[in-house]
């Protein structure tokens, strides 16, 4: 389980992210969602430990100030949404992800190289472990960075906006995969934009405005469309079946240029 506790942080002494406390179920996959400048990123890097926060970040009851920086890359894995593409092949990036596991030498091992290989047949990128980056389409390059997290072999997951840049085809073969590693017992929490998906997907969702955690629970939860349009300014209808959720957006303040309702999922 994730702890925050009253978790203030921000950049040049501004916070961003405002008292923030909740109990981040372990084993599920949480979405947060949030309009632009909500404070989800914010709140990805300082349970990763890449910014300072005040409050407590608790993994498993142990808080994550008072372990070592090595310590921390074995307990949580964080994949940012804006990367530089490496000039290296695939493979080596996702040996890359075993890099906190190894001795001075950085020389990978027997078992390094089977949790390599694992991590590679759960993503099923086989087929582009001899491409460099570079060559890979957006979708393929998001497949090697999860294989790259998975080889991490880290209980948690942090995923900023792992959609961003996507096509839709690709975005549901991420998400499907980012379901898959919850099913291996990873505990996943990731920043998303796509309100149908994240419903459709997550197991719980928490809802971020200016900076502060203004809902957080199950995605069936019947007050979701009202508290969610509120939020983001919209109008949302909500139809389920067989445990999916589709939403509708229809803009209070205009629709669009027409006056139409936008259709999202």
């Amino acid at each position: 389980m994730i702890e925050l506790d009253h978790v203030s942080a921000g950049y040049d002494g501004t916070d961003i992210v405002r008292d923030v406390s909740l109990a981040l179920p372990k084993g599920e996959l949480t979405a947060l969602i949030g309009p632009n400048g909500s404070g989800k990123s914010t709140l990805l890097k300082a349970m990763a430990g890449l910014l300072p926060a005040s409050g407590g970040i608790l993994y498993d009851g142990v808080p994550l100030c008072s372990l070592k920086r090595e310590e921390r890359a074995k307990l949580v894995s964080f994949l940012p949404q804006q990367r530089d593409v490496p000039d290296i092949r695939a493979r080596t990036l996702v040996e890359h992800g075993r890099y906190p596991h190894l001795g001075f030498s950085k020389k990978l091992g027997e078992k390094d190289r089977v949790l390599v290989d694992r991590a590679v047949a759960l993503t099923h990128t086989e087929g582009l472990m001899e491409h460099p980056m570079a060559a890979l389409s957006g979708g393929e390059r998001q497949r090697v960075y999860l294989a790259m997290l998975l080889a991490q072999d880290c209980g948690y997951l942090l995923l900023d906006e792992p959609l961003t840049y996507l096509d839709i085809g690709a975005q549901l073969e991420t998400l499907s995969l980012i379901r898959e590693l919850r099913a291996l017992g990873k505990t996943v929490v990731m920043a998303i934009h796509d309100l149908p998906q994240a419903f459709s997907f997550a197991d719980s969702v928490c809802l971020l405005q200016r900076g502060e955690a203004v809902c957080f629970g199950p995605p069936d939860d019947p007050a979701w469309p009202e508290r969610a349009g509120a939020v983001f300014g919209v109008r949302i209808a909500a139809s389920g079946g067989d445990g999916l959720f589709s939403y509708t957006l229809a803009g209070i303040r205009g629709a669009g240029m027409d006056g139409k309702e936008s259709h999202n999922g």
